[in-house]
């Protein structure tokens, strides 16, 4: 048995068809391997962007209001839900639209915020080392701040060993006041 599996590798080695047989077994895997790494990376690149997108889109919805309401607050979410559209599982993406001003002394106030869950609203001061650099606002004036945090797992599962964080911003002044309002 041993010879005839030595003769077939003998018979196959000097044919140049066999060959390229084996060589082919060898190179497909990691031709393949590498073609849905590549999928992957750009399906999470895809969704980093898409979430980046939503927040720029929310926060410039918001800052072209005079009075956030209850309404329009709650209509900022479900459009950050459905700009995220697969990338995102719906009701686990978390938006925080917050309204800052500087005082005299350079810190941040927080006006107001809101969030889609509870706990997440920003208060008070924000801290010296607060993750986002925000501009210098003049006085009396305002941003608007759209914070979105949302995970995704990319296409193909078993080869992505976790989830993508797309933690995104946007800043915007206010366009048509200087401080834009917010009535629960």
């Amino acid at each position: 048995m041993i010879n005839f599996f030595g003769n077939a590798l003998n018979r196959l080695v000097g044919n140049a068809r066999g060959a390229a047989t084996v060589e082919f077994a060898i190179i497909a895997p990691v031709l393949v391997s590498l073609l849905m790494f590549s999928v992957n990376g750009f399906d999470a690149y895809r969704g980093v962007r898409r979430a980046s997108n939503a927040v720029d889109i929310v926060a410039d919805l918001t800052s072209r209001l005079q009075v956030l309401d209850a309404a329009n607050r709650d209509a900022m979410f479900v459009t950050a839900d459905a700009l995220l559209d697969r990338y995102a599982v719906p009701g686990q993406v978390e938006v925080i639209l917050s309204s800052i001003e500087q005082d005299a002394d350079g810190n941040y106030q927080v006006l107001w915020s809101v969030a889609n869950e509870d706990g997440l609203e920003r208060s008070g001061t924000l801290p010296n080392d607060f993750e986002i650099s925000l501009p210098p606002i003049p006085v009396g004036e305002s941003i608007i701040l759209a914070e979105l945090d949302a995970e995704f797992q990319p296409v193909f599962l078993d080869l992505w060993s976790g989830v993508v964080d797309a933690d995104q911003f946007a800043i915007r002044r206010p366009r048509l006041i200087s401080q834009i309002a917010y009535e629960p």
